[in-house]
């Protein structure tokens, strides 16, 4: 019951939270007594607003010296087309994201474009690269939405082995 109630809890403050929201494992907690700015940062991205929030904040958590992931996840396609169609033009999209932002900020940017389901893939990768932290946008939706659609960053949370900071884009 009580891992019940604080699960809920934890989810109804990323949903309604103004601000951005940083999930810690409690695993993570226990070997870490303190906080530490991380080095090296992987940032979700779904090519549009949400990443860029995303990304900015990455890029103002690392600072000079540090190191970004940029990474899409392309969903499978019913078609080989489809998937190679769709895998081109996110890549075109991903290598002009946050260029300029990067330069300014000091920080190194490798980009990264994976197939398969968001939260397993970006999951994966965090571990691959040794990230101190995952950081993702996730827009504000109504229930129903949710219910519906889901949400590839509450799923991330649940799953993710490190902290997950979670940038919170309003619904337009």
């Amino acid at each position: 019951m009580e891992q019940l109630w604080y699960r809920s809890v934890g989810r109804g403050v990323l949903r309604a939270s103004p601000v951005s929201v940083a999930c810690v494992p409690a695993s993570k907690l226990e070997r870490v007594p303190g906080f530490r700015a991380p080095r090296v940062v992987l940032v979700g991205t779904d090519l549009g607003e949400a990443g860029l929030r995303a990304l900015a904040q990455a890029l103002g958590l690392v600072g000079k010296g540090g190191s970004v992931h940029l990474a899409h996840v392309v969903e499978p396609l019913p078609t080989p087309e489809d998937s190679f169609r769709a895998r081109e033009q996110a890549w075109h999209a991903l290598t002009r994201i946050g260029l300029d932002e990067a330069r300014d900020a000091g920080a190194a940017v490798e980009r990264h474009l994976l197939e398969g389901e968001p939260a397993q893939e970006l999951s994966a990768l965090a571990e691959r690269v040794g990230a101190d932290l995952v950081v993702v946008g996730a827009r504000r939706r109504s229930a129903l939405s949710r219910a519906l659609l889901g949400s590839a960053a509450r799923a991330l949370v649940e799953q993710a082995r490190l902290p997950v900071l979670v940038v919170p884009i309003p619904e337009a």
